[in-house]
């Protein structure tokens, strides 16, 4: 356009431009917005927002010729209903071009005969300035004026068209391997998946949308970038590049134990660090202290976990001063505030609490020490043991992580984690298949005397309900190692020195009795700081 208004088309591809001369474009002021058709190339609309002229002119030759949609002429008055006022922008409806959407300084106009005739849109939308609109596959998308971003669903509006492939999801599960979940949302003649710039798997053409899934074996830790191609009559196209921070897992393990004070590199995530810290003896997993706000932070064990057919218990000991909720919230209210969790996933995407997360309410001295600003420090530890069988199957491979959410307010000192067992503490059924056990029996611990552990074997000729408790010479209960229904057989229990709250015992003689009906023994061990 020139200085004057008017509108300069060129018909040799940009070598040269000469004014329009069908349509009077210069008396109609400076233009306040230009469209396109979403079907024909020959169509264009160009808008002005001069009082008493006209408002939307379309060509659909190129601009060779014009014509005038809001029903101005030479008019001052729109002869079809087009407002007088200012134009913005202009959507023509792909899967019905005979639709047309106005967006004016007063609201939405709408024609459905191609702009023979306009009406104000009567769809829910406010009566604001509108100054921009978009389409993005089936939503339209409009910009207003003080109002805020509008959008609406309108089914079939991508009808026809060709879309992009779409990384849906990207990760990385406990078989150590990294799932690329993607959408081919259209016929593609053929695909491809490039990871970290190299062509990893080429997907053959599909005749109808459809999703699929892509393994891609870990060797390396870092972050790796992921990007799907799509080929459709010779043209490429590319979904958005997503990238993932890899890690290579070990070996799945039925057993884990870890007391921290020696150096591991078997956990990565951020927020979280294995160190010593003032009020506690031995390192363990703390985070920072206090922790800040507006975190979502995760530490997840990278030693897979084969989930055990029995007595498969995961077992820490923690303090969590963390900013409580409000009074009579639980885990899941949207006004429990801060919290922790432990949770597990066989898939690396969808991760399930082990129990239900908790803040400093857990425990009354945690919550004093909350609501005093005090630091925590290891007489505050805890014990939580959590039966993994309650979330999955025996067999499953399962990753864990520990969580920490923080909301946008207060903090608390935050949380601390050590003495971490799974499938340790409990008991393991030692029988010989077929095994017929006549007699109940209480053995001897061993080793005896032990540091940390010591394991103790009995039998029970009946099912019943079996106990097997540990007292200290004075008589007082330690530790519950078992309290549960078995089948007759021979079995062995592992016992940690530890007590119900996580505690290391005192180095002495301790008692251990095995309850199984009327049946009881008791026999003595040693344990040696």
């Amino acid at each position: 356009m020139d200085p004057s208004g008017k509108i300069h088309v060129s018909t040799d591809q940009g070598l040269s431009f000469t004014p329009t001369n069908d349509y009077a474009l210069a008396t109609t002021g400076t233009i306040s917005g230009l469209s396109t058709h979403p079907v024909d190339d020959s169509t264009a609309y160009v808008l002005f927002s001069f009082a008493q002229k006209a408002k939307v002119i379309r060509t659909t030759d190129l601009g060779v010729t014009w014509e005038d949609l809001s029903g101005f002429g030479t008019d001052t008055v729109s002869t079809n209903g087009f407002p007088d006022v200012a134009v913005y922008d202009l959507l023509v409806m792909p899967h019905t071009p005979d639709t047309i959407w106005a967006g004016t300084e007063i609201g939405l106009f709408e024609s459905t005969d191609n702009g023979m005739s306009w009406h104000m849109a009567n769809n829910g939308l406010p009566a604001v300035p509108i100054w921009a609109m978009t389409h993005v596959e089936e939503e339209v998308v409009l910009a207003t004026h003080g109002r805020g971003i509008w959008s609406v669903n309108i089914p079939g509006l991508s009808a026809g068209q060709t879309f992009g492939p779409l990384i849906k999801d990207l990760f990385q599960g406990p078989n150590s391997f990294l799932s690329i979940d993607i959408s081919l949302r259209s016929r593609y003649d053929s695909s491809a998946v490039f990871i970290g710039g190299q062509k990893f798997a080429t997907l053959a053409a599909n005749t109808q949308p459809k999703d699929t899934l892509i393994q891609y074996p870990v060797t390396q830790a870092g972050v790796l970038s992921v990007l799907v191609s799509a080929y459709k009559d010779g043209i490429v196209l590319n979904s958005e590049t997503k990238n993932i921070n890899v890690v290579v897992l070990a070996m799945a393990q039925v057993s884990y134990q870890n007391n921290f004070n020696s150096p591991s590199n078997d956990f990565i995530g951020t927020g979280f660090q294995i160190r010593g810290e003032t009020g506690f003896s031995d390192n363990a997993i703390h985070t920072s202290h206090p922790y800040s706000n507006n975190q979502n932070l995760t530490y997840m064990l990278t030693v897979p976990i084969i989930v055990a057919d029995s007595q498969a218990v995961l077992s820490y000991d923690d303090v969590a001063i963390i900013e409580p909720g409000e009074p009579g919230t639980v885990y899941g209210n949207t006004e429990f505030w801060d919290y922790v969790v432990v949770e597990g996933t066989r898939d690396g995407i969808n991760w399930i609490p082990l129990a239900d997360g908790y803040d400093a309410r857990f425990d009354p001295v945690w919550l004093s020490t909350y609501n005093s600003g005090s630091s925590g420090n290891s007489s505050m530890y805890r014990n939580h043991q959590f039966d993994l069988l309650n979330n999955f199957s025996a067999g499953e491979q399962i990753l864990i992580r520990f969580r920490l959410f923080a909301d946008g307010y207060v903090t608390g000192w935050g949380w601390v984690i050590d003495n971490l067992e799974i499938q340790q503490t409990g008991i393991v059924n030692i029988g010989v298949p077929g095994e017929i056990t006549e007699t109940y029996q209480l053995s001897q611990n061993y080793p005896n005397p032990f540091n940390p552990t010591t394991r103790i074997n009995f039998r029970i000729a009946a099912r019943k309900k079996v106990k097997l408790l540990v007292y200290n010479t004075l008589g007082q209960k330690v530790r519950t190692l078992v309290n549960s229904e078995l089948e007759a057989g021979s079995y062995e229990a592992i016992w940690n020195g530890r007590n119900e709250r996580g505690a290391t015992v005192a180095s002495g003689i301790y008692v251990y009795r095995l309850e199984a009906g009327d049946f009881q023994e008791i026999r003595k061990m040693m344990f040696l700081k």
